[in-house]
């Protein structure tokens, strides 16, 4: 007996940690890409002190918190692969149980086994503080996966390229370069998501104020989207907080557009008539029909009905992804009938987008770009002012409907938006038409 008992083992319990030392890195640990095996030998109530396990009941009690019975977790490397290992007591069997974690993806990861060893080892830290302090992987279920925020934006975008239009998915590709450029000047590439934290999200979004040198509204639109990454990340158990969750919205600007007056916009038809007529037709498709340039460029030839003066879209070609059906009024329908007979519309097949390169029929789809450079050349020509945008005219278009006493709600159903309140909010521009609609019909006090 005595020959046995000093044959026995102990594995080795880490110091007490300090207070400097945190516990957040493995705190989305759980059960479902681990193992776990029962240990009845190890049973950690009821001990019986009279009985020859005696001082093995002793030893495992020196591992005991107030909480928590625990064996310190390790890093084992097998041939058949490396893992961590740990023995927690299971409140809800009365045993204590082997959890094991799989770690051959995030080794795969890192450059060579030496730092594998070294990124994992404090893993296994991390993982002894939190047992230490009284966690439990019995009372959570929140399994974590080990890949670093570089190869989840890999696995985000292949994701997104099966959901998302041409459009927006180069949004999205834009947006996760300049976080990765970023994350690998900071040499930070391959941290887990679980390690970037409130402060990492700050400096990123302090460094995108900063050094592009955005708006407010740009600098929300930035966290949002990060924001929604990492939402992401939390679905697929790569971590367990969103810490651009945590940064306060910035109030935004005012829009930096105005409305275009009629004076101006006799000026610009004057002009596009002599010189880019399929562009004329482009903006009164924006003015007119009220339908966003986006998606004037999405609208492909069988979507116009000329007879019934009716555009279909359906939901990939609209900006709320819903079935619209937008109304050609009656005072630019014999101007688009002119376009489709000098442009010779017939002769192209019907699945071609109606405003290609040269706003022409064709198969490429353009983006907005393309046109807002066209918009620039324009605006110049005229000496118009910066504030006056392409995307004015809709704002224009929504505001004259109002002050003509069209009801709210149809004009809501033309601009096709969700809420009323949106549609109401383009009579707070600042416009030469109220102020004389204010001046002249403003009523008698007595």
């Amino acid at each position: 007996m005595e020959n046995k008992k000093e044959q026995m083992k102990v594995p080795h319990f880490p110091p007490k940690p300090c207070k400097a030392l945190t516990c957040n890195k493995l705190e989305p640990f759980g059960l479902e890409n681990g193992t776990k095996t029962s240990q009845e030998s190890f049973g950690a109530k009821n001990i019986d002190f009279s009985s020859p396990k005696k001082k093995m009941h002793i030893t495992l009690n020196s591992y005991t918190t107030t909480l928590v019975q625990h064996i310190p977790a390790d890093l084992k490397e097998n041939p058949s692969g490396w893992y961590i290992e740990y023995y927690c007591f299971n409140p809800f069997t009365e045993k204590m149980e082997r959890i094991r974690y799989k770690v051959n993806k995030y080794r795969r990861q890192l450059q060579s086994d030496k730092i594998a060893r070294r990124e994992i080892r404090k893993l296994v830290l991390d993982l002894n503080i939190k047992l230490s302090s009284g966690w439990s992987p019995f009372m959570e279920k929140n399994p974590f996966n080990y890949a670093n925020i570089n190869s989840c934006i890999d696995e985000y975008l292949l994701i997104k390229k099966s959901e998302l239009r041409f459009e927006s998915l180069h949004h999205y590709t834009s947006m996760l370069s300049m976080f990765r450029k970023w994350l690998i000047e900071n040499k930070i590439e391959t941290m887990l998501p679980s390690d970037f934290n409130k402060s990492y999200a700050t400096k990123y979004m302090n460094y995108v104020l900063c050094e592009k040198k955005v708006s407010n509204r740009t600098w929300n639109n930035y966290r949002g989207f990060l924001r929604a990454f990492f939402f992401w990340l939390i679905e697929n158990s790569y971590c367990a907080k969103n810490p651009f969750a945590e940064l306060k919205h910035k109030k935004n600007e005012e829009k930096n557009r105005d409305i275009i007056l009629i004076e101006d916009r006799k000026r610009i038809a004057e002009y596009l008539l002599e010189n880019h007529y399929s562009f004329l037709i482009f903006c009164l498709l924006e003015y007119s029909c009220l339908m966003r340039p986006i998606e004037i460029f999405r609208a492909k030839i069988s979507d116009f009905d000329l007879e019934k003066q009716i555009v279909t879209l359906d939901g990939k070609q609209t900006k709320n992804h819903g079935r619209r059906k937008v109304v050609i009024p009656n005072n630019i329908i014999g101007e688009l009938r002119n376009f489709f007979a000098a442009t010779n519309v017939e002769r192209f097949d019907p699945s071609y987008y109606l405003f290609s390169t040269d706003y022409v029929p064709g198969t490429v789809q353009k983006t907005t770009r393309y046109s807002g450079k066209t918009w620039a050349k324009i605006r110049t020509a005229l000496k118009l002012p910066m504030k006056s945008k392409l995307y004015s005219l809709r704002d224009s278009s929504i505001l004259d409907m109002l002050l003509s006493n069209m009801p709210a709600k149809v004009v809501q159903k033309h601009a096709d938006h969700h809420d009323l309140k949106m549609t109401t909010l383009y009579a707070n521009h600042e416009s030469a038409i109220i102020d004389t609609e204010i001046r002249e019909n403003s009523p008698d006090f007595y």
